[in-house]
């Protein structure tokens, strides 16, 4: 069962879109899920997902919405897998993976730097 397959099985419906981007998956959840299949995917032991990159979109003033995207390398460096989920009209708020995965503490801070949009359970979430 590939990775892509795992977590469709496992978050189901709230897995919105799943495609191909460069060669490796993208996983469009919600946002509210979209926390616990990064939990999933970094402590799942066939998985062993290490956050390497996670980033924001600002889509405005084509489209009402941020997007939010991160990068997991997995198991031992051999597969990629991307998770995205949008945060809509005036919502600057998403569920913070840091107190899971510290690897996100300095890229949500940034995020909120240079975006405004607030990583909600951050442990600390100083101006960088």
């Amino acid at each position: 069962m590939t990775p892509s397959e795992r977590l469709q099985n496992t978050f189901g419906a709230a897995i919105t879109d799943v495609s191909m981007v460069h060669g490796f998956p993208r996983l469009r959840l919600d946002k509210e899920t979209l926390p616990l299949a990064a939990h999933f995917i970094h402590t799942h032991p066939e998985l062993r997902g290490s956050l390497s990159l996670l980033w924001a979109v600002d889509h405005r003033p084509r489209e009402a919405r941020y997007e939010l995207c991160y990068l997991f390398t997995l198991a031992a460096g051999r597969d990629w897998l991307l998770l995205c989920s949008d945060l809509q009209g005036d919502d600057r708020l998403f569920q913070s993976i840091t107190p899971h995965i510290h690897a996100a503490k300095w890229y949500e801070r940034e995020i909120r730097d240079l975006f405004g949009l607030i990583a909600q359970g951050h442990p600390d979430l100083r101006r960088l």
